[in-house]
């Protein structure tokens, strides 16, 4: 990501504060979730997923502030490529591809039975030995990635043909990220930007 987006160090070294930053925010507010019964883990989760939402808004704001226009333009494609279709529920992407409530009503549908489905196939996994999650994590990748193919497949039906081909411009040219580095901690670092990595 950091050759991909041509990033100086002065600049590497905001993000890489920023990022700090907000593992920490969201490592003090995900705590105790192990201890939750499930009904209250998944109203946590629901919670959590509207604060982690509006903070990374706010860190966009912050790293638009140390990204040149070019690389927040590169950043925004990137971002794009990894949400897919999910990007479609967002105001933003909504607004600019003219998505009727109809359809956003139907892509959110899909992208919230998606992750139930992930979160029951992540269940449990707290439970394993490191081992055995090490074994579990890599048939959970592959399972996540066929469901989420699946769920593209099915988002795409919901759009018109000129909301499927002004998307895909949006995404601009392929970035292929490397999420092995980013399981095992190297270079995965997202800025704040929900999906960029």
């Amino acid at each position: 990501m950091q050759k991909e987006l041509n990033l100086s160090e002065d600049q590497l070294s905001k993000i890489n504060s920023l990022n700090e930053s907000s593992r920490t925010n969201f490592r003090e507010q995900s705590s105790g979730l192990r201890e939750l019964s499930e009904e209250e883990r998944r109203a946590k989760l629901e919670e959590l997923r509207e604060k982690s939402r509006k903070a990374a808004e706010e860190t966009n704001k912050k790293l638009d502030g140390i990204l040149t226009a070019v690389q927040s333009k590169r950043l925004g494609e990137i971002i794009l490529q990894e949400q897919g279709f999910a990007a479609l529920t967002t105001d933003k992407i909504g607004t600019t591809l003219n998505i009727s409530a109809s359809q956003k009503e139907q892509i959110e549908d899909l992208v919230s039975a998606r992750r139930e489905i992930e979160q029951e196939l992540r269940s449990g996994l707290g439970d394993l030995s490191r081992e055995e999650r090490q074994e579990k994590s890599e048939e959970l990748r592959t399972k996540q990635e066929e469901l989420r193919t699946e769920t593209d497949k099915a988002i795409q039906e919901v759009l018109t043909a000129s909301q499927r081909s002004q998307f895909e411009q949006m995404k601009g040219g392929k970035f292929e990220l490397d999420r092995r580095a980013l399981s095992q901690g190297g270079g995965g670092n997202r800025g704040g930007r929900q999906g960029a990595g």
